[in-house]
């Protein structure tokens, strides 16, 4: 539920968020800033820009990642920072928070604050753009909204259409538990889904399962609009889901960060990550017996080399990413369920490019 008030305290499993956030967009500037004339960061549902204990929220997070980065003298690129608020007090409390950073800033960014509501908003945007005969620059595009309404599948197609387009999407599943029975609601949530088929959780017995055949469907829909990967992680606050988070994005590489970003993010108080398709991975202290249990699912029995392995664990194939491959490598090389070809490296227990090995069959 939305908050009445211009700030409000900021709730604990929102710090986990934040942290992903801020461990994403320092990886991000670092590999593309160098590289590229433009990057763009689009905050849809902006907010006041803190919280009522003076937290930083998630545009001043954005800001001082750039104005702190370690490798900013190699950063080339012009970032272009554009905060959506639609809320008038919220709008003017931000822009009052940003004018003196974007001050400091000057040339080396562009910041920009506009009131308006996200799809309308994102939706001039791509007409002036795809008018032009452009395509967006590299582009981080969150939306943290506290409903469903106004965000429609179709707009987040016309934003991964864009192959160097990214949408980091919190998904509010009580809201659309809440609301299922409200004729008027399904409208809005026809245009999330951009499909009726939502309608079909009714048919599906019991909570947990119901909540997985909506966030799948979701995940299915961003594959059908353009994402070629999608990353999908949960916020639970104690034993209470609090949201789902979709990271979609075609490029494998911002596949992985994400996914390093996620397990970096180390849990403090109640709060906690979990894997999005198998809800019972807590994204913290990796097991690795599960990452071993998916080689074995997707390689066994053939010869690859560990270049395919770790191309292969960068994507959304796994809820792992490429820090973790070598660590269970090195355990299913212990327990003597891979075996490596002779030749093909010079020291056991390691796996450098060029590695060839076979992992044992599922039996």
């Amino acid at each position: 539920m939305a908050p009445s008030t211009t700030l409000w305290a900021l709730p604990p499993q929102t710090v986990g968020k934040h942290l992903v956030l801020r461990s994403y967009l320092g990886a991000w500037l670092g590999i593309l800033g160098p590289s590229v004339p433009k990057l763009v960061l689009i905050d849809g549902y902006a907010g006041p820009g803190e919280y009522k204990g003076h937290e930083w929220g998630s545009p001043l997070i954005a800001l001082n990642v750039f104005e702190s980065h370690s490798a900013r003298d190699r950063i080339v690129a012009t970032p272009m920072f554009l905060f959506l608020e639609e809320n008038p007090k919220r709008y003017a409390h931000l822009k009052s928070l940003v004018a003196p950073i974007a001050l400091r800033l000057g040339r080396r960014a562009r910041v920009d604050v506009e009131t308006g509501r996200f799809d309308a908003s994102m939706s001039d945007l791509l007409d002036a753009i795809e008018a032009d005969g452009f395509q967006l620059a590299p582009t981080f595009v969150m939306v943290d909204p506290f409903g469903v309404s106004h965000l429609p599948m179709a707009l987040m197609g016309r934003i991964l259409k864009n192959p160097k387009a990214e949408v980091f999407i919190s998904f509010m599943f009580e809201s659309i538990k809440r609301h299922r029975g409200t004729p008027e609601f399904e409208p809005h949530l026809d245009e999330l889904f951009g499909c009726r088929n939502w309608r079909d959780m009714d048919r599906v017995a019991g909570v947990e399962t119901r909540k997985k055949f909506v966030l799948d469907l979701y995940e299915t829909q961003l594959r059908a609009v353009g994402a070629k990967y999608v990353t999908r992680f949960e916020l639970w606050d104690g034993g209470r889901f609090i949201y789902a988070i979709y990271f979609a994005t075609s490029n494998a590489l911002g596949c992985d960060r994400m996914k390093q970003a996620i397990w970096s993010a180390d849990p403090s108080g109640s709060y906690q990550f979990r894997g999005g398709r198998e809800s019972q991975i807590l994204l913290f202290g990796p097991d690795f017996q599960i990452l071993e249990q998916e080689l074995r699912d997707a390689f066994g029995g053939e010869e690859v080399g560990v270049d395919e392995l770790d191309s292969w664990v960068r994507t959304d194939k796994t809820q792992f990413h490429s820090g973790h491959l070598r660590k269970a490598l090195k355990s299913m090389e212990i327990d003597g369920s891979l075996s490596v070809r002779a030749g093909t490296r010079t020291r056991k227990k390691t796996f450098p490019n060029g590695t060839r090995l076979t992992i044992a069959p599922v039996k």
